[in-house]
């Protein structure tokens, strides 16, 4: 009788990425000091802010937004999401998922009814993603991974999120990696103009269709209350033959200290509500 065991290539770049992100801690000290300033990040971020690709909130990463900002997880989280993608409310799709992290490895899975561009024409997606913080070199790498349910079609994100100082953050993606190619690239900044205020520029360009976007938006974090505000333009066609002001926006109201509620609006008719829950 033989054993045969099969491995997934993507699993073992997962592992690699992981042992990475491990040996480069360096001791003890430096994961500790990495672990406060992700709980200060993980408050900052409950609720995303432009694209998604400068700042993204701590669990958008499953969603379609940066998925570095997954190592923001400090600790364990289950979610739940109703959303809608019209004016009448009507009908209602929802998700579920987990959430866990250290401050330096974050990581989750979800099962949702629809995607990031509200398409719903399909039983269900499972999303995961995992990204690792780089001390020493101030970087966050972060993958996710969508497919569809039932079925096996799947597309990749890559995204990283680097620290140029202390007030100023560098973002950038590669969006629906498929067979070694991408359809979308996008890049963004994050400045703290003031301690609770954050401005957000994010642009991004879609291959297929030509289609240009930049987004720059203003962000409030409080540990108590979050709010987030975004006006920008989508070019579409050679030449930026059409153009669609686009709007986006969160409100974060934390309930208690394990209970986060959100609303997200997106002027493409996304209504989202979600619940998280965390665990300390």
């Amino acid at each position: 009788m033989k054993i045969r065991v099969l491995v997934h290539p993507f699993t073992s770049i997962v592992f690699i990425f992981c042992l990475g992100v491990t040996l480069e801690l360096g001791g003890v000290r430096s994961a500790l000091a990495a672990n406060a300033y992700a709980a200060i990040l993980e408050d900052q971020t409950s609720v995303p802010n432009g694209n998604g690709v400068s700042s993204p909130s701590f669990w958008g990463g499953l969603s379609g937004e940066n998925p570095a900002g997954l190592a923001y997880n400090t600790t364990f989280k289950a979610q739940g999401t109703g959303a809608s993608f019209n004016s009448s409310l009507s009908p209602v799709y929802g998700s579920g998922g987990i959430l866990l992290g250290n401050g330096v490895i974050g990581m989750g899975a979800e099962y949702a009814r629809y995607d990031s561009g509200g398409n719903t024409a399909y039983g269900g997606l499972a999303d995961w993603g995992i990204a690792g913080r780089f001390v020493p070199i101030h970087t966050t790498i972060g993958f996710s991974g969508e497919y569809t349910v039932p079925g096996s079609v799947g597309t990749y994100n890559v995204g990283a999120l680097i620290d140029l100082s202390r007030s100023i953050r560098f973002g950038a993606m590669l969006v629906n990696v498929s067979n070694g190619l991408h359809s979308s690239m996008a890049a963004g900044l994050n400045v703290n103009i003031l301690r609770s205020w954050d401005l957000v520029v994010d642009t991004g360009y879609r291959i297929e269709n030509m289609t240009y976007v930049i987004k720059p938006g203003l962000n409030f974090h409080h540990h108590w209350f979050l709010l987030s505000g975004a006006y920008g333009f989508k070019m579409v066609g050679d030449g930026a033959v059409f153009v669609t002001p686009q709007i986006t926006g969160a409100i974060g109201v934390r309930l208690a200290s394990f209970m986060l509620l959100e609303y997200e609006y997106q002027q493409e008719a996304l209504h989202r509500v979600g619940l998280t829950l965390r665990w300390n």
